[in-house]
């Protein structure tokens, strides 16, 4: 079905405008937000590979009552640290699957991530589809993001390989290195990081403690300052990410293609 088949959106009436700041507030609406102003962190969505630090982390923003989203092993972690997270599927219609290969890929949670919280026709695209999907969809404040460990994986395998002497992949070091090949994760970096006016990203813990710092500082917000480094960082890791991708294609030419 192409774009020509939907019909467009609507304007919003002034009773659906007053509904939208009823639902949302200040809180969520972000009436008057500036580009250049502090940002609240009042909604943080959290998916790690490295969880070693992330609990103290999230505890940082505690005391400013945000609300934490979390996939997977992450939410268990967070759970389990005393955090009070949200499942994904409490904002997003579609769970994880496909074996977890399908998590954060959706609408309903890139709408929010890449929501421009100084257009009002953004925040009312954000309603309607909170009113749509029945989840309890509304702008995302931060997100702490960090890949799996393909680099890590794959610079461990290339030297067994190579005391091995061998340049054949098995099977299950195809599916493995494969499997490590992270989607969604940079696709949330990008996203942030290209949003950076509106939403914060984390996308390594060493960045941890000067946010955690600030948000301390702040009282619960972030910087612009501090927002475009992060973002320039984030971008930094996914090219050096997508370098490591295109690396181990290359060196193992052929075999990653291979079904299995």
């Amino acid at each position: 079905m192409g774009n020509a088949d939907f019909p467009p959106l609507q304007p919003m009436s002034k009773e659906e405008a007053e509904a939208l700041h009823r639902m949302f507030g200040d809180g969520g609406f972000y009436t008057g937000f500036k580009a250049e102003d502090d940002l609240p962190i009042r909604r943080i969505l959290v998916s790690v590979a490295e969880k070693e630090g992330v609990v103290e982390f999230i505890n940082t923003f505690k005391p400013f009552i945000p609300e934490v989203i979390s996939t997977g092993g992450t939410f268990d972690r967070l759970t389990a640290g005393g955090i009070d997270a949200w499942p994904l599927e409490r904002v997003a219609r579609t769970g994880q699957m496909l074996g977890d290969r399908v998590k954060t890929l959706q609408v309903d949670i890139a709408a929010p991530v890449l929501a421009d919280k100084t257009d009002k026709e953004h925040m009312k695209d954000l309603y309607r589809l909170r009113l749509e999907s029945k989840r309890d969809i509304r702008p995302i404040d931060l997100i702490v993001v960090n890949l799996y460990k393909f680099e890590e994986f794959l610079a461990g395998l290339q030297a067994k390989m190579e005391k091995e002497g061998r340049a054949e992949l098995t099977e299950e070091e195809r599916k493995k290195l494969t499997s490590l090949i992270d989607i969604g994760g940079p696709t949330l970096l990008r996203g942030g990081a290209k949003n950076f006016h509106s939403v914060a990203v984390v996308s390594s813990p060493r960045q941890y403690q000067k946010v955690a710092a600030e948000a301390k500082q702040l009282e619960g917000k972030l910087s612009v300052k501090l927002r475009e480094e992060l973002s320039l960082e984030a971008f930094e890791r996914t090219a050096q990410y997508d370098t490591a991708i295109a690396a181990a294609k290359k060196a193992f030419k052929g075999q990653l293609s291979r079904s299995f």
